[in-house]
Formats: structure tokens, C-alpha cells, sequence
């Protein structure tokens, strides 16, 4: 997988949601920040439990399949990000398979001060842990990738969002998504009413 974006863009999106991301946390997940796939286009989302922030890039490109969240510490990211110029490419590996093996492990049903009883534990075998690459002309740089599948998700909280207390921004470039009708608005003063665009939500 990977993301193509600006880096001005991608530093000025980063800015808007570094309220939501604080460096030290008694719950780690909240430092991270989520970059997932939409529409072929990067979406970023963090959130503080409370507030989600939610930032969709359309001037992004996602070339391959992101089938999973790719998930980053926000502040790392940031630094990162700000030392860059130009195009800054964004690239990762699938998450690795999780493997398993039986282990046999002595278990005292009684405590440690009883007999132990030899029983066989299946235990996830080590990996080597994931990274992010990010790279910008001949500067790159590799990110520990968080893995979610080891309950690093980045919650959601349906029930702040039934209350209306979540916040969701779509950040977009106004100038591409009116480019298109540009050609069908009138320059006639005295029709006054046609010289604009409608933008309704």
C-alpha cells in the first residue's frame, strides 16, 4: 500500500487535530492517529473519547489495497512530517499473519505453594513488529506501526454520538469540488442571483 499527498496538505491536516492528540496518555490507543482508505483518497481520524476528528484528503492517492487501518503515533508523525517538502509518500506491508504454538507451562490450581500440573497453553509466536516508510525526495524515515489486532484500536463511542457530542470535520479543497460547475455561472449583474454557486448541507 501507498499514500501520495502533499506535503503541505497533509502537515496543515495534521495541525487541525493535534488538540485531539496528546502526547502522554494513561490510554495509548488516544496518541495514535488512523489512516485508512476512502474512495481511493487518505482519511485521517483520532479522537479523545469525547470528540472525533475525522479529515478526508481528496487531493490524496491510495494506490493498492488498505484493507485495514494503518495506525501511527500522532506526535511522531507530526515531527516527521513537518521536516519534509514536496510529495511525501506513505508506505506499508500488510499486517503478518498471526501465528500460534502450543506450549507447555506448569499451572498451580492451588498457588505457587502447591504442586504444579504441566498444561499445554497456546501462545501467539513473536513477529517482527510492523513499520510505516515515509519518504520525500531523498529524505525517508520508518514509523512503528501500532497493530490493532492487539487492541490498539482506535475506539469509537456510540454513545457520545447518539448525545450529538461527536464531532465529525471533512476537510476538502472548496476550489476542486466547485471547479467543476464553474463553467455554468453567469456574469450577468442584473441577474444577480445567478452569478454564484449553491452549496446546500
Amino acid at each position: 500500500m501507498k499514500i501520495t499527498i502533499p506535503q503541505k496538505t497533509l502537515a496543515a491536516a495534521l495541525a487541525r487535530m493535534k488538540h485531539l492528540a496528546p502526547k502522554r496518555c494513561s490510554i495509548p490507543v488516544l496518541e495514535q492517529v488512523e489512516l485508512s482508505s476512502v474512495l481511493g483518497r487518505l482519511q485521517l481520524r483520532t479522537t479523545d473519547l469525547e470528540i472525533e476528528h475525522c479529515i478526508f484528503l481528496p487531493n490524496s492517492v491510495v494506490t493498492g489495497e488498505l484493507t485495514e487501518p494503518v495506525m501511527v503515533e500522532f506526535a511522531k508523525l507530526d515531527k516527521v512530517v513537518v521536516l519534509l517538502s514536496g510529495e511525501v509518500s506513505i508506505s506499508c506491508e500488510p499486517l503478518p499473519e498471526i501465528e500460534y504454538k502450543d506450549v507447555t507451562k506448569q499451572i498451580y490450581p492451588n498457588g505457587y505453594g502447591g504442586k504444579g500440573v504441566p498444561e499445554i497453553v497456546r501462545e501467539r509466536v513473536p513477529q517482527d513488529a510492523p513499520t510505516v516508510t515515509i519518504s520525500a525526495g531523498k529524505r525517508s524515515c520508518t514509523l512503528p506501526r501500532h497493530d490493532h489486532r492487539d487492541g490498539c484500536e482506535l475506539p469509537t463511542s456510540p454513545e457520545y454520538a447518539a448525545k450529538d457530542a461527536v464531532s465529525i470535520y471533512r476537510d476538502a479543497d472548496l476550489s476542486a469540488l466547485v471547479a467543476p460547475v464553474l463553467h455554468a455561472v453567469a456574469t450577468d449583474d442584473s441577474r444577480y442571483g445567478l452569478n454564484g454557486v449553491s452549496i446546500e448541507v
